[in-house]
């Protein structure tokens, strides 16, 4: 406990390459946003600060520190460096804030379980992969050996889950791939949905006409939108491939947004469709809730997602999402219903688009409406950060009133 008896909670987050701002870091903001500071202290550790700023611009009192080690989930890092390092910052709490399940590996846990007296969870943001075939090889050609090989590669990331107090998912489907691929423990591995501000992703149909008005779009053209980082993971040359197909379709826009380290590959690829002059780069954009009010088919490509936040945002504004069948797509649309999931290939993707611009109106307006309405059922961002804050054992502030 630290000296002015405030609980310290201390949020690890590491990034194994160069990235921008993405959903788990609105995720991760979204909880801050409703801590109880009067009664927590919390520092942020990590090796890319994009979060600073952030923090400043909303008043919150979180301390960001960067690693001055290698980054976690270095295997060559001794485990007295990772455990030194961590005591030194006195916490009471440690959070390991996972965007992909092998940033922190057993001896990042290992220390921080130590440090924290057992005071350790974890977020789970994004499937775990598919762990390798157990097999064994045979001796003497028919002899079989006992797989020593899996058990070291896969019992070390199960162990992880373990050692938490918590594991916190953002779907069933990754608390699923945790427990029946790695032996997590399942009173230890729990989902809790995040959300969507539905005050602010909101439809606007004024907004609709004076955003198409700027970028010389008619109101009778659609717009297909992408919001992601422009990442191998995201597959957004898929996308592109996809609408490449659609060149037939002469009143449909593709518009990206987003940055990423791809972006220069994305924009030579699309340069060779026959509809490029209908692909917009449109950057990086602090206020994408403009950009998806003047657009009607939302698109997510991924390979892999947790559960996309971008694509709950989309369907908060009652766009038609067309989405692979990566984890928590299925939780969140029902395919037909209130949008449509495809298989991970641009064939499939292309398929997908084309069902949702073939729609008459009345089909396209009610399948909007029940976008929206899937959101508004449960994924509120207010219901869902608070669950995850206690959760985490985090003072929360009181609910806005409606």
């Amino acid at each position: 406990m630290m000296d002015d008896g405030m609980r310290h909670y201390v949020f690890l987050r590491v990034f194994k390459k160069k990235c921008g701002w993405g959903g788990f870091e609105k995720m991760l903001l979204d909880y801050f946003e409703r801590t109880d500071y009067s009664k927590v202290r919390i520092t942020f550790v990590t090796n890319l600060d994009i979060h600073s700023e952030r923090f400043r611009q909303k008043g919150l009192p979180v301390e960001v520190k960067l690693f001055p080690l290698d980054n976690p989930g270095n295997p060559y890092m001794p485990l007295r460096d990772r455990y030194h390092f961590l005591k030194s910052l006195k916490p009471d709490v440690v959070v390991l804030a996972q965007g992909a399940f092998v940033d922190f590996i057993l001896p990042d846990f290992l220390a921080a379980f130590m440090v924290s007296r057992g005071r350790l969870y974890s977020l789970e943001v994004l499937g775990a992969p598919e762990p390798p075939v157990r097999s064994s090889r045979k001796f003497l050609g028919f002899i079989p050996g006992m797989g020593l090989w899996w058990y070291k590669r896969v019992l070390p990331c199960g162990l992880k889950g373990w050692l938490c107090r918590y594991n916190i998912c953002n779907s069933h489907d990754v608390r699923n791939r945790l427990i029946d691929w790695y032996g997590y423990p399942k009173h230890k591995t729990v989902t809790i949905y995040h959300g969507v501000d539905l005050t602010a992703f909101t439809p606007d149909s004024e907004a609709k006409a004076r955003l198409r008005e700027q970028w010389g779009i008619g109101a009778a053209n659609k717009v297909i939108i992408s919001t992601a980082r422009f990442s191998p993971e995201k597959c957004i040359d898929r996308l592109i491939d996809a609408f490449g197909e659609l060149s037939d379709f002469t009143g449909v826009w593709l518009f990206l947004v987003g940055d990423g380290p791809l972006k220069n590959d994305l924009e030579k690829l699309a340069a060779q469709k026959r509809n490029a002059g209908r692909i917009v780069f449109a950057g990086f954009q602090e206020r994408v809730v403009d950009f998806l009010r003047m657009s009607d088919i939302f698109a997510l490509p991924s390979d892999i997602e947790g559960l996309s936040n971008a694509m709950m945002e989309a369907m908060a504004v009652g766009l038609i999402p067309v989405v692979t069948d990566v984890p928590g797509a299925g939780e969140t649309i029902r395919n037909g219903v209130d949008g449509f999931i495809v298989e991970r290939t641009s064939v499939a993707v292309c398929a997908g688009l084309k069902k949702a611009l073939a729609l008459p109106e009345g089909e396209a307006l009610k399948m909007s409406s029940e976008a929206r309405g899937s959101i508004q059922k449960k994924f509120n961002v207010e219901n869902g950060a608070r669950e995850a804050l206690r959760a985490l054992g985090i003072p929360h502030l009181p609910m806005p009133a409606m």
